[in-house]
C-alpha cells in the first residue's frame, strides 16, 4: 500500500472530434493526468494535519468521533467547508455502546 501523502495520479485516454472552421472534422486523442487541487483525505488520515481551507463531505463519517476529526483539521471556522448538510444525531443522540463499555 501507499504510505505518507502519497497520491496515486492516473492517465486517462478519450476521443474526442473537433468541428474546424472549414467544416472538417478531426478526431484528436486526448491523454490527460486529472488531478483535484484539494485531494481527498479519510478523517483519521487527516489526524495531526491542519489545514487553513478544509473542505469535506460528512456524509462518509459514520461516528461522532469522526465528525470531531474531520472539523478539529480547519485552523479557522472561515476556512471550513462543509460540502453537505450533517447528520445531527450523530452529534446529539449520544456515544456508542461500544465507548459506554
Amino acid at each position: 500500500g501507499f504510505t505518507g501523502e502519497i497520491v496515486p495520479l492516473v492517465r486517462t485516454v478519450s476521443y474526442i472530434t473537433v468541428l474546424l472552421e472549414d467544416d472538417t472534422l478531426l478526431s484528436v486523442l486526448r491523454e490527460q493526468i486529472v488531478a483535484l487541487i484539494n485531494f481527498g483525505m479519510m478523517d483519521y488520515t487527516s489526524q495531526g494535519k491542519s489545514r487553513p481551507k478544509n473542505a469535506f463531505d460528512l456524509a462518509n463519517c459514520r461516528t461522532h468521533m469522526s465528525y470531531y476529526v474531520a472539523l478539529s483539521r480547519g485552523t479557522t471556522p472561515d476556512g471550513t467547508i462543509i460540502v453537505q448538510a450533517l447528520n445531527m444525531s450523530k452529534i446529539t443522540s449520544g456515544i456508542s455502546v461500544y465507548l459506554r463499555q
